[in-house]
């Protein structure tokens, strides 16, 4: 029998909005853990998603991208990001090749502010901007940050991340007792809230840029009956306007939202799924602490 000792910590990926956290999470534990579309900010709270090897386990915490406010929505944003940073034992800085120059000497500042084990990431290797490239690679050399670089495979959330990535991870990770999950765990989200997030992110990627970014999801009802699930949910609006967009002419907008959600849901539960799907308006939801706390961004200022 082997005498190597357990590994295992908390690692938490953080950057800017759209950079690709989300789906570096996704691929790391081969599981639809967490939400991912072309919109920023989709991700709102710090998402667990676990990956098991034979002594090591990594628990990535997937995080809302840097972001700062006095209240309301962001504030709870703000809060989930801060918390990462503060509480777990390795940092992956997740950096995207198409970030504006402030976006990347915002990330160094943050960067410069954590003294705890850091990596950097960075994503979309495959546009080909070798200049840009060139000057990420030395401001992090010059910090010595470890830098790994990925690209997508094809239009899967699958990457090609270059080598060692991993086992630069591993080599982070504090020795352990015993693991701090169960190997055949990969997420810590309850079935509630993974339905609450995927009905959001085919909301967000079937409408994009037609709706604003304040809207949310409250699962009303989740029962769990003999070969089907039954989730009964709202979508959360800020403006009377707003449900117009979702509900869309004759009500086709929303029924295309609940066949992608209860399909998605279905795949990821592998199980019958019935989707009761309303839209609901809550003028300024997402300034109010009340509403906020609702659907779950409890930690406001």
């Amino acid at each position: 029998m082997s005498d190597q000792k357990l590994k295992a910590g908390y690692i938490g990926v953080v950057g800017l909005p759209n950079v690709g956290k989300s789906t570096l999470v996704n691929h790391l534990t081969r599981a639809k853990v967490c939400i991912t579309s072309n919109k920023p900010q989709t991700t709102r709270k710090n998402i667990m998603g676990v990956m098991t090897k034979d002594k090591s386990q990594f628990v990535f915490v997937d995080s809302p991208g840097f972001i700062q406010a006095e209240a309301g929505l962001n504030s709870f944003l703000e809060s989930e990001w801060r918390k990462v940073i503060d509480d777990v034992d390795t940092l992956i800085f997740v950096i995207s090749m198409d970030s504006k120059k402030e976006s990347f000497e915002r990330t160094l500042e943050m960067i410069d502010t954590v003294s705890k084990n850091k990596i950097a990431l960075l994503t979309k290797t495959d546009l080909n901007l070798p200049e840009r490239e060139i000057i990420v690679e030395h401001a992090l050399r010059d910090r010595g940050i470890p830098l790994f670089k990925s690209k997508r495979k094809g239009k899967s959330e699958s990457l090609d991340i270059t080598p060692g990535f991993l086992d630069a991870l591993e080599e982070s990770l504090p020795e352990v007792e015993a693991f701090y999950y169960d190997s055949e765990i990969y997420t810590t989200q309850s079935l509630r809230e993974l339905s609450s997030e995927i009905v959001l992110e085919n909301v967000f990627r079937f409408l994009n840029n037609e709706l604003p970014y304040e809207t949310g999801v409250q699962i009303i009802d989740f029962k769990e009956e003999p070969n089907i699930y039954k989730i009964y949910a709202e979508i959360i609006v800020s403006r009377e306007r707003y449900k117009k967009i979702i509900v869309g002419k004759g009500g086709e907008s929303i029924k295309r939202i609940g066949t992608l959600s209860r399909k998605s849901l279905e795949s990821e539960f592998g199980m019958k799924v019935f989707l009761d799907l309303r839209v609901k308006c809550k003028e300024g939801w997402n300034k109010n602490n009340k509403n906020l706390k609702e659907l779950g961004y409890a930690e406001v200022r």
